[in-house]
């Protein structure tokens, strides 16, 4: 494994080369590679990658393509860097120097004597290496090997060579040997060598954090260097690198497990791999300064030592969450509920008190007093029993200074003082409101308490409680304590921590190193946290419980796109791009504390910041907005805080073409000389219009003319006249009324262009009955409407139904012999109104033929002026009006017509 200068991990093995960015596995591959395995990843002076593969091959990282660096080497085995930008290779026979600079190679020790003598490790020296050889360790010198400590070193393949602060390492692969090397002479580590006893070493790391890590198949050693302290990691599995990154993340490969890593060593878990602990779901925790007391949901109570590590545990015999864990330094015991039965464990034994109180939620003794807090209420036992609180209560403070007793209860906080030898009510605090835990501050003489909705108070006895913090949303606190200036919450969602002075929240979770993120309780012992989780109890020293460092975001690459092609910008910071170009962003990020929990934020000249998920490969940024382009990126990690840096991207886009100065110029002249045209056009259309409006009244007033004609006015007239003279006084005024109503109705219809259906059709009935008063009983007419057609909601232009009518019966039923029926229907189908007109006079072509007999100059005028009107109506944009006029019988003269009449609107439906 290997860190770039970006902070990134890259990674060789079995399958090739990676690149890790947090969330994808990058491969790279030469087009030229032999195999696929891929060893000794080394980063030069440059910052160029060199690594190789089992075939000899070496190859350097170029931009983003991986190529090979040509050599004729044999069975090459270590790669090392110094800082001169030489790279220095080990092989079978012998070593040799690659300069970047020059792009040259030097070989040394390709003598016969020193055929085969370099198969180990090389380890660079600022401008120089140190290897081993069979006789000691060398170095190259004046181009040339030089000795630097003569040793035997057989053979030489079996050792691996490595520098930790000023010392040098010098371990055998096979054998539990270890020779150090401090610059004047050569010593034995014996501690290492028997830790390192039976077990096979496969690499050796020095770390930034003074410590040095030996990779062996069976488990980590870590050998701290200022303290010569030894710690074995993981016996089980086979390791094979370790590498540290700037967040504090230590990365462990293995020959089997993958890839590990580990937010934070100093983290300890006690759980189930331990055989002490049958159950690691943690529930409570109690100390008694020197050890951690902790309770399991299935009934187990644990003991550790917090120095030496000791661990006990102690079978109840009950199988159930215990709901209480005091301990008592009065009585130096360590009291417990479970199951309704007050246990206690003294001198490692289990005991039990008689006791009338079955739900305890806390056991302590105060003085001669003992308090238990239940969801009863407060009970006092001591000279007298009695009860102080009513109240379901679960936490108790006593301030042996003032000598006051804080409780924690569901109706909020009491506060009782000791007097004539019996606990008294002296204030309550937050009524109604569910308390969950307290904690003091020595220092400042403060009470906090944690109530359900999350909130944090803070009380003195001088000063006025008050709220100081809430937690955030959707984390359900369990406990509340305090150190130093800190608060530290145990939730459903990890460990919150508060600075009481800056009142900044802190998270720590499973990304930061948790076992778990459920934590029932905490405790504060020996300078660390400790945890009841539910994957195991944990112990996280408090200064490493600091905020993490912030995560970085680089720009992998910034491509412009425009209609044609993409093209790859040289300078962020001047970016020119145009109207309807896309700008394409491709960031990556180091934050891997993050684990992939991560946003992207966007904003466009200091506009709002847009929020884009961490799986994204690229940002597509179009429409931009023409002029001066401000593009600022950022991240956002899993604690909801700003990356280290924002990347800013600055520029123009060009506006188009139609935005330019000349274009818009020229537009005005071309808008001023096309709106003279409109105007001439829209004065040329009105005066059209204006004498279409004429034509159209022409041809209303002659349709009126028409259909006024006098021959009908003077039958009817006649007709009522008849009535008179027989004195049909009420036939009189009934056909009167219907007279005068048809005149008033064709009078006012005239002056409108449209009107209901419902009104044509009333218009139509007078008319036809004043037809049939001329008629006598001969004449029968009906007028019949679909079921579905609603006669008030449908406009068609008035007096369009009528003149078809009169002709009907001025042409075809005049001449008619016997019965003369006639039948107008209406219905719509599609949006489209169909009125059907049939009678069963004389036919179109025996009417023709009389009235030829009966005038040579015979002329429909009132067929020619509804016609016309219909040609004016087709023209505008309210109706479209077609009629078909057809013989119901064409065989037959005497068999009558049929007139079909359509109209349509063009602007809205006719329902």
């Amino acid at each position: 494994m290997a860190l770039d200068e970006k902070g990134f991990l890259w990674i060789g093995c079995d399958a090739g080369l990676y690149k890790f960015d947090g969330l994808h596995y990058i491969p790279y591959k030469c087009a030229t590679q032999h195999s696929k395995s891929i060893s000794n990843l080394h980063f030069s002076s440059s910052g160029t990658l060199y690594c190789f593969n089992f075939q000899s091959q070496i190859f350097y990282l170029q931009g983003d393509s991986l190529r090979e660096l040509e050599s004729n080497l044999f069975k090459v085995n270590q790669l090392a860097c110094d800082n001169s930008g030489n790279v220095y290779i080990t092989h079978n026979n012998g070593i040799s120097r690659y300069n970047e600079t020059k792009r040259t190679w030097q070989h040394f020790g390709q003598s016969e004597s020193r055929i085969n003598l370099f198969s180990s490790v090389v380890n660079a020296l600022d401008t120089s290496v140190l290897f081993i050889e069979p006789k000691g360790l060398s170095t190259i010198a004046n181009n040339k090997i030089e000795p630097v400590v003569k040793s035997e070193f057989q053979p030489v393949g079996n050792f691996i060579l490595r520098k930790a602060q000023n010392r040098y390492f010098v371990l055998n692969t096979y054998r539990n040997q270890v020779i150090e090397w401090d610059g004047n002479r050569l010593s034995q580590n014996k501690e290492l060598e028997q830790i390192l006893l039976n077990r096979k070493v496969t690499n050796a790391v020095y770390l930034p954090d003074s410590t040095l890590w030996i990779c062996t198949y069976k488990g980590l050693i870590r050998y701290i260097l200022p303290s010569q302290k030894t710690e074995l990691f993981y016996p089980e599995i086979s390791f094979t690198d370790v590498l540290l990154d700037r967040e504090g993340n230590y990365w462990f490969s293995t020959l089997q497990a993958g890839l590990l890593r580990i937010a934070n060593l100093s983290y300890t878990v006690w759980n189930r791999e331990n055989p002490e602990l049958e159950n690691e779901k943690i529930t409570k925790l109690s100390s008694d300064g020197l050890h951690l007391y902790f309770t399991t949901v299935n009934g187990m109570v644990g003991k550790l030592n917090s120095q030496t590590g000791e661990l006990k545990s102690f079978k109840t015999g009950q199988s159930a969450d215990p709901q209480s864990l005091d301990y008592s330094s009065a009585d130096k015991r360590l009291y417990f509920n479970i199951n309704g039965r007050l246990c206690f464990i003294q001198n490692d034994k289990l005991g039990e008190k008689p006791n009338s109180v079955s739900t305890i939620k806390s056991y302590q003794k105060i003085g001669t007093d003992y308090l238990m807090l239940s969801s009863y209420g407060v009970h006092v036992e001591g000279d007298t029993s009695y009860k102080i609180s009513e109240s379901w209560s679960r936490e108790l403070f006593h301030d042996t200074v003032n000598q006051m007793l804080w409780i924690a209860s569901n109706d909020g906080i009491s506060l009782f003082y000791s007097g004539n030898r019996t606990w008294k009510p002296k204030a309550h605090f937050l009524p109604r409101t569910q308390i969950l835990s307290l904690a003091y501050q020595a220092e400042k003489q403060s009470l906090f308490a944690l109530s359900f909705d999350g909130q944090i108070h803070q009380y003195t006895l001088q000063g006025k409680p008050q709220s100081i913090a809430q937690i955030p949303e959707q984390v359900q606190a369990n406990k509340i304590r305090i150190q130093g200036n800190r608060a530290y919450i145990a939730s459903n969602k990890g460990v919150w921590i508060l600075d009481l002075n800056t009142q900044n929240w802190t998270q720590l979770n499973t990304l930061s190193g948790l076992a778990s993120e459920n934590v029932q309780d905490l405790v504060v012992l020996d300078k660390q946290l400790w945890l009841a989780t539910g994957k195991g109890l944990q112990a996280i020293p408090l200064l490493n419980a600091q905020t993490l460092p912030l995560a970085r975001i680089y720009l992998k690459a910034l491509w412009s796109r425009g209609e044609q092609d993409h093209h790859a910008v040289q300078d962020p910071a001047q970016v020119t791009l145009f109207h309807g170009d896309e700008l394409i962003l491709l960031p990556e990020a180091n934050a891997y504390a993050s684990n992939g929990k991560y946003d992207y934020a966007y904003r466009i000249n200091g506009g709002e910041w847009v929020l884009l998920p961490s799986g994204i490969e690229k940002l597509e940024l179009q429409n931009l907005p023409t002029g001066d382009l401000a593009v600022e990126l950022k991240l956002i990690d899993h604690l909801g805080r700003d990356s280290e840096n924002t990347l800013s991207i600055a520029g123009i886009v060009n506006p188009p073409f139609w935005k330019t100065a000349w274009f818009i110029a020229l537009s005005a002249v071309l808008v001023g000389f096309m709106g003279f045209l409109l105007i001439r056009w829209y004065i040329a259309q009105i005066r059209k219009r204006e004498r279409e409006k004429t034509e159209l009244l022409n041809s209303q007033l002659k349709a009126i003319r028409a259909q006024m004609n006098p021959h009908f006015m003077y039958n009817t007239l006649n007709s009522i006249q008849d009535l008179i003279l027989q004195n049909d006084i009420k036939n009189t005024n009934y056909y009167l009324s219907k007279f005068s109503a048809l005149m008033r109705q064709i009078l006012a219809f005239s002056e409108e262009e449209k009107i209901l259906l419902s009104e044509e059709m009333e218009m139509l009935g007078n008319y036809l009955e004043l037809e049939k008063l001329r008629f006598g009983t001969q004449f029968s007419f009906a007028l019949e409407a679909a079921p579905q057609l609603d006669a008030e909601r449908i406009f068609i232009p008035s007096l369009i139904v009528q003149p078809f009518v009169e002709n009907a019966i001025k042409h075809g039923l005049l001449h008619k012999k016997g019965a003369k029926n006639l039948v107008v229907q209406f219905e719509q189908l599609d949006g489209i109104l169909s009125i059907r007109i049939e009678d069963n006079g004389v036919g179109r072509t025996r009417s023709q033929e009389i009235n030829q007999r009966s005038s040579l100059n015979h002329k429909s005028f009132s067929t020619q002026a509804v016609q016309k009107r219909i040609d004016l109506l087709n023209k505008g944009k309210q109706f479209h009006i077609s009629v078909e006029v057809a013989d119901l019988y064409p065989a037959e003269h005497d068999r009558g017509t049929r007139v079909q009449i359509r109209v349509s609107q063009s602007e809205s439906k006719l329902d």
